[in-house]
């Protein structure tokens, strides 16, 4: 069966012995699958190598985003605040047992990257709950964000445990403690 995964049998035979019958195969390397291969056993090595050492702790980086790191479309990003409000702009998935809603404008915002921070962070008190709610997802979604967690040391927003309507002033102090790191290194002022 392990073998098959990156090579195809291209002959089985067996014969018979007076010890019984000996099955015999022949396998050839599928398109690809020496370097399968290779890959599968650089991967182990790496895992042996982080269970004799431990897993390293991340460097943290301490300068703000670079201009190219937050750019983004600027037409993708006000199609989809355009539909924050949007109570039809979803789509279903999950499994036979649970269905899951994911509403699309969120999750569209939370693919942008560091960039679409500053205009989350601006929005979280609008007027409208349902607005709130879908910017709190898309922060939740885009703080997972490598290049974020790395600056602000794995911290992020945490809205899990607060109380309703308490959303404003977590992003904001978290906001206060990193808004810093969002004026771009290579602008010019």
């Amino acid at each position: 069966m392990a073998a098959s995964m990156v090579r195809s049998r291209v002959l089985r035979d067996s014969l018979k012995t007076s010890r019984g019958m000996v099955t015999f195969s022949r396998w050839v390397d599928r398109p690809g699958g020496a370097a399968q291969r290779a890959e599968t056993r650089r991967a182990l090595e790496h895992a042996d190598s982080v269970l004799a050492r431990g897993i390293p702790k991340p460097t943290p980086i301490t300068r703000a985003f670079t201009l190219s790191e937050l750019q983004i479309n600027r037409d993708t990003l006000s199609y989809f605040v355009a539909r924050l409000a949007d109570t039809s702009f979803y789509s279903i998935g999950g499994c036979s047992d649970v269905e899951l809603v994911f509403w699309d404008a969120s999750e569209g915002l939370g693919r942008l990257g560091p960039g679409v921070v500053p205009v989350l962070v601006e929005r979280i008190t609008d007027p409208n709950p349902f607005v709130r709610e879908r910017i709190q997802e898309a922060l939740g979604l885009v703080k997972q964000d490598e290049r974020i967690l790395a600056r602000t040391n794995g911290e992020y927003l945490k809205f899990y445990d607060q109380p309703d309507g308490s959303a404003p002033e977590i992003v904001r102090a978290w906001w206060t403690k990193f808004a810093h790191y969002w004026i771009p290194a290579d602008s010019t002022r």
